[in-house]
């Protein structure tokens, strides 16, 4: 598994990003959608990054840096391929440590 910081510009991530959105909207009350778009990942406090296997996008993930060493989860969402493999926790918790403390940081 491969992180990379960055990546809304990329295709897959677009396809995946719109497919948590429309996920969000079907399956949650309207009060409870909070999801983010692109336009709204790409501000400058929030980090934002890719899992790869190769070239298939495992998943993406984004972080608000709120001060104080703290930090928000914005966004979070893995293929639906990934769903069915053990590896999916393994890459979350992988993912989590070197963005996060480096979204915190600022």
């Amino acid at each position: 598994m491969e992180l990379r910081l960055g990546g809304l510009d990329d295709p897959a991530v677009a396809d995946l990003l719109r497919l948590h959105l429309a996920d969000t909207a079907q399956y949650s009350p309207p009060q409870s959608v909070h999801a983010l778009d692109p336009a709204a990942l790409a501000v400058p406090e929030i980090s934002f990054w890719t899992a790869w296997d190769g070239a298939a996008l495992l998943g993406c993930g984004a972080l608000k840096a709120l001060g104080g060493g703290e930090g928000e989860i914005k966004s979070m969402r893995t293929a639906p391929f990934v769903c069915a493999r053990a590896s999916r926790r393994h890459c979350w918790r992988t993912s989590y440590r070197w963005p996060a403390r480096a979204a915190i940081a600022g």
